[in-house]
């Protein structure tokens, strides 16, 4: 039984870095529930009372400067992974002050601008870090693991809310130390990824931080190999790049003369004639567009409004049970059915538990939708909670939806 069980040291130190890595997302999912449990009570508080305009502004603007977030992570990555989770990560430090620090609403919303620029921030460099350190077999799973740590927080977020109610102030305390502990972690024990220390010609740290990356004390057989498969690989991607600058070349010779010199608005046009002849290729522009869509329909199906509006939505549904425990339910299951997808994705295959996805979404969203539209004057209050429970549920969310996407990254 317990050779059944046992995890071979290689794997064991690959899923203690990329829990390392992923702690930063836990202060990401307290970000998107945060809305839910603080809301309630900055209607009715003495030194800060928000208008309905300023309410959504406060749920929405997280959101909308995470886009702003994610483009700049583009060139945190380039400083190295590590050094990119740890930007991310004093960053939400410094929202979350804000937030907890706030007397005013001006303060108050200004900390969910920098709290929702982290979101972005922490979003890329975990996965892409994840991608880099671990094996072919693990790193779809590892993956997916970045889904379970923003549900995590969510649960915290939601589950301080219930404990400490209307200390909204406190709860955003809490966020501060746990945003202090993903830095610590990242800063102190997360070494390099060497995919990133061969890119920048470091060879011999790339050699070292994969032998700690795997627990090793001396090196095996094998890697050496994994190690010579990485340096080949990264010369193959330093080829793809020469020849991506003689494309460039190719074009600038056909299309925009030979003046050398050129503008920065001819060079940007260069890059992008290039990036539209890649996209024609059918190997880029279909999975392009597979995953692209897959996103989209993740961010409209409905699920953040519920996230962020998560105590609202089930007092005017007409739920009678304590709102704020509901959502530690909504947070539990949430976690309970992204292990779920993790331990059956492999078995069930990702475009099975796609579809039970989407058509579990589909029913149990339609279902409250017309229990608030024909029934809300009745007292079948189960069904509503029952709606909202399976369809924030991982049977059916976490299943498909909510982490499918990050398999796709390897």
């Amino acid at each position: 039984m317990r050779r059944m069980f046992r995890i071979e040291r290689e794997t064991a130190y690959q899923i203690m870095f990329s829990i390392l890595a992923l702690i930063n997302l836990v202060p990401t999912g307290m970000t998107v529930g945060y809305s839910a449990i603080s809301l309630p009570y900055l209607n009715n508080t003495m030194d800060i009372n928000l208008t309905d305009q300023q309410s959504r502004l406060f749920t929405s603007i997280p959101s909308i400067f995470m886009l702003f977030g994610c483009i700049t992570s583009i060139y945190t990555l380039t400083l190295g992974r590590r050094l990119a989770i740890s930007i991310g990560s004093l960053t939400n430090i410094l929202g979350w002050t804000l937030i907890a620090s706030s007397y005013n609403v001006s303060q108050l919303l200004s900390g969910r601008v920098v709290a929702g620029f982290a979101m972005g921030l922490c979003t890329v460099p975990g996965v892409a870090y994840i991608s880099e350190i671990t094996t072919i077999k693990l790193a779809p799973t590892l993956n997916s693991c970045s889904s379970l740590f923003i549900s995590l927080g969510m649960l915290l977020i939601y589950f301080l809310g219930y404990v400490i109610e209307e200390k909204w102030r406190i709860v955003a305390g809490c966020s501060v130390l746990v945003s202090v502990i993903s830095t610590l972690s990242a800063t102190l024990f997360l070494p390099e990824s060497p995919r990133w220390l061969l890119i920048k010609n470091q060879e011999e740290k790339a050699r070292k931080s994969l032998r700690r990356l795997r627990g090793l004390k001396t090196e095996t057989e094998a890697f050496q190999t994994e190690f010579i498969n990485m340096v080949e690989y990264n010369k193959c991607g330093e080829k793809g790049t020469r020849d991506k600058d003689n494309s460039v070349m190719n074009i600038q010779d056909s299309g925009l003369g030979q003046n050398v010199n050129k503008s920065v608005f001819q060079k940007l046009w260069l890059n992008f004639r290039f990036l539209v002849s890649i996209m024609k290729l059918p190997e880029v522009w279909k999975p392009f567009l597979i995953l692209n869509s897959f996103f989209f329909f993740q961010q409209f199906c409905g699920i953040y409004v519920i996230s962020a509006y998560a105590v609202k939505v089930i007092t005017s549904a007409g739920i009678t049970q304590n709102a704020l425990l509901v959502t530690v339910i909504i947070g539990i299951l949430q976690i309970s059915g992204e292990l779920a997808q993790i331990l059956s994705s492999s078995s069930l295959g990702r475009r099975r538990t796609a579809i039970i996805s989407g058509v579990g979404m589909t029913i149990s969203i339609t279902t409250l939708g017309a229990y608030n539209q024909f029934l809300s004057d009745s007292n079948l209050s189960e069904i509503p909670l029952t709606s909202i429970l399976i369809f924030v549920d991982s049977v059916f969310w976490n299943l498909g939806f909510g982490t499918l996407k990050y398999p796709f990254w390897k």
